[in-house]
């Protein structure tokens, strides 16, 4: 067996090509390498999931936390202050970012509290606030009857942590857990599954994280072991056919075409050559086997589940810096700032329920959205201007110019 045979069927071995509307999807057949992949193996070896993730993420890391009355004025509060500074290990954005990608991978995000300070400015310089990796903790809750019997969380309910093999309890009100869009489907039926946890989004994405694995894996295989791409020989013939190349020609000719020509640094691209010689191919590419080109559908899916624009991505082809920029725009307004809402909501819901303040991000101060800003203050000023030389013409009283002005949210 020839190597390139040995690669066509370790391929064949690892995939199933189905055809669809003309393209072919593959499909891990004998085996699935995602049951050995776990949810943090998936989004360091994967380039795809890795990019789309922390993409999101950095972009959730740039909002501001800010605390405003009802009129909208900003305050500072010890709250802020320990958002903006959570630990010492940490600053603001780093923390907002862990955040993300806990959630984003896991489909679970604990937030630990390690002393309660509300509005003591004093307090909040001695504690701390740690985002907790969720694979080390789970909510636990011993009760015979359900849940939503329950008013308020029972001193029953509670956060186990496991560390270092030792296990952990924490108060509930110490921990803020937030779960993803989807509850824990696999233990619905389990009466002593709280159902509190949320699904990681990978679990959905399995068929093709499995694909995208397999499609490096056998790229590899074909690079490193693809042996012999063809055969060179003399097309010189005669009566009797091809005549053979000399033994010691031929020796001259391998050793020449090893040392000269490849793809390395330094090497050739073409042979040139008085010699009458022939070539005939023997391997196949991995580009030509469109291994890559197939596992679009998959970078696509991944993006669906997350919400980002494929505009975003060097991947996409034809992407350009104008559409990148309206994409970038359209991935905070459709999916970065509602997720940043309602994580928001939140912290407010934890620390600032019935407060006359309210925690806010901001993500206004961002170029993006500045431009838009400038462009709004450019023709709200031509309209200020014109309703002015109306009034100083008589064609508006005082009182009109008032009303129109305070249509834009303007207090006169």
């Amino acid at each position: 067996m020839t190597i390139w045979q040995y690669g066509v069927q370790t391929f064949n071995n690892l995939f199933r090509a189905k055809k669809e509307g003309g393209k072919y999807f593959y499909v891990a057949s004998k085996y699935n390498a995602w049951e050995e992949l776990s949810y943090i193996k998936a989004y360091l070896e994967l380039p795809e999931l890795n990019a789309v993730i922390s993409t999101s993420a950095r972009m959730f890391g740039n909002g501001i936390i800010k605390e405003v009355d009802d009129n909208g004025t900003e305050i500072d509060s010890p709250l802020v202050q320990k958002l903006r500074n959570p630990n010492w290990m940490q600053n603001g954005q780093e923390f907002l970012r862990q955040t993300k990608i806990f959630r984003s991978v896991f489909g679970n995000e604990y937030i630990y509290e390690l002393l309660p300070f509300g509005m003591d400015m004093e307090m909040a310089k001695k504690s701390a606030i740690y985002t907790i990796p969720s694979n080390w903790i789970k909510p636990k809750y011993d009760q015979d009857k359900p849940y939503f019997f329950e008013v308020e969380a029972p001193e029953s309910f509670y956060y186990e942590l496991s560390y270092r093999g030792q296990l952990k309890k924490i108060a509930n009100n110490n921990i803020l857990h937030f779960n993803d869009d989807r509850a824990d489907m696999d233990n619905v039926y389990d009466h002593n599954n709280t159902n509190l946890t949320g699904e990681s989004r990978l679990k959905a994405l399995t068929p093709a994280l499995n694909n995208l694995k397999m499609a490096y894996e056998t790229r590899g295989v074909l690079l490193k072991n693809r042996g012999a791409l063809g055969i060179l020989s003399n097309a010189t013939s005669d009566k009797i056919g091809a005549i053979p190349l000399e033994p010691g020609e031929r020796e001259r000719v391998q050793e020449e075409y090893s040392r000269e020509y490849g793809g390395l640094d330094g090497q050739r691209q073409l042979i040139i050559t008085s010699a009458d010689l022939r070539w005939q191919q023997m391997a196949i590419s991995p580009d030509k086997m469109g291994l890559f080109q197939e596992t679009e559908a998959d970078f696509n899916k991944i993006l669906d589940a997350y919400g980002m624009p494929s505009e975003l991505f060097v991947r996409t082809a034809g992407s350009t810096y104008e559409n990148q920029k309206q994409a970038r725009k359209g991935a905070y307004v459709d999916t970065v700032i509602p997720d940043a809402n309602e994580w928001i909501s939140g912290i407010n819901n934890k620390y600032r329920k019935g407060a006359k303040t309210k925690l806010i991000m901001d993500y206004m101060h961002l170029p993006i959205f500045q431009e838009d800003l400038k462009s709004r203050g450019e023709a709200m000023t031509q309209v200020f201007n014109a309703m002015s030389k109306a009034m100083v013409d008589g064609a508006l009283t005082i009182e009109e110019y008032k009303n129109e002005v305070r249509k834009f949210g303007i207090k006169i």
